[in-house]
């Protein structure tokens, strides 16, 4: 915590007392009577499975996020237990972040912005739902559905975008584009599964179990993203040594032209040198020969 920047620190700071504040308050307001313990103690444990099991995004060359399948259990909670979502969310987030051995304000900015989200969410649901019809159905359900998934993407995006700039230094906008272009069809993928499970439980629940399957596949889909994105990066990198070896290659084979035009240079220069040295030695000894009488008609 004291290793981020003292921007992020406030955020976060900011961040906990306004979810501490929304949860209190809408607490305070709520008369309905709380769903079976039972099912809440279920809603928890699947969502602390698919929070545990989540799947990790490049979004740029210094941070990644976490994707998880939960998307679709928050639109489901928002009909099925009500309020006590942001329970569920708070403590699922707290209890898988503990199990991942992550740093312990990470999972309290997971649990704050997750159920501040979720309380945005629980309010534009009772305010656009329809009383006696199974959740999300009907016109009126489906445009529920979209502002919410909408509002959804919007808020979890900018919340994590915010806290990775601040802690990273880089431009909001641009760690904003790029969580965008990384996660927009996770959650387009994801939400929509929480909208039918939740009308399935208000139907019939006994179809829950097969609705699940594809979500299931729908995680490893992720996970099979993920492991392209680290291969198309693997790619990258053999691309650019293979590019540097070329590089080294062309430098290597310059520098063995340049060898061989200065040996042929040298072999012909060595070669009038010879011939050169030929004629010298004729000067020469005929010189010393000179020298060795004084008869000038013979010199």
């Amino acid at each position: 915590m004291h290793t981020l920047p003292r921007a992020a620190r406030w955020y976060l700071y900011s961040l906990w007392a306004l979810a501490a504040v929304a949860t209190g308050f809408a607490f305070w307001r709520n008369s309905a009577a709380p769903p079976p313990f039972l099912l809440l103690l279920v809603v928890l444990v699947a969502f602390v499975l698919a929070d545990y099991f989540f799947v990790l995004f490049k979004i740029n060359e210094h941070n990644q996020v976490a994707m998880t399948i939960v998307d679709a259990l928050t639109v489901f909670m928002l009909s099925t237990v009500g309020l006590s979502g942001v329970l569920v969310l708070i403590a699922g987030s707290l209890i898988s972040d503990l199990l991942g051995r992550r740093p312990w304000f990470k999972g309290l900015f997971n649990a704050a912005q997750r159920s501040l989200t979720y309380l945005i969410l629980l309010a534009i649901y009772m305010a656009l739902r329809e009383p006696g019809v199974p959740p999300f159905s009907g016109p009126r359900g489906l445009a529920a559905f979209l502002i919410i998934a909408a509002v959804y993407h919007t808020l979890n995006i900018a919340f994590v975008a915010t806290i990775v700039a601040l802690a990273s230094g880089q431009p909001l906008p641009t760690v904003y584009l790029a969580s965008y272009k990384q996660v927009h069809w996770i959650h387009f993928m994801t939400l929509p599964f929480g909208a039918i499970l939740a009308y399935m439980w208000a139907t019939n629940p006994w179809l829950l179990p097969a609705a699940a399957v594809p979500l299931f596949m729908a995680h490893r889909s992720f996970r099979t993203m993920a492991a392209l994105q680290q291969q198309s990066e693997r790619n990258q990198e053999l691309a650019q040594q293979a590019t540097s070896l070329l590089e080294e290659l062309r430098t290597k084979q310059d520098e063995l032209v340049r060898s061989s035009q200065l040996a042929a240079l040298g072999t012909f220069a060595a070669s009038i040198a010879h011939e050169f040295n030929n004629l010298l030695t004729a000067i020469l000894g005929y010189a010393q020969l000179a020298l060795t009488t004084d008869n000038v008609h013979e010199k």
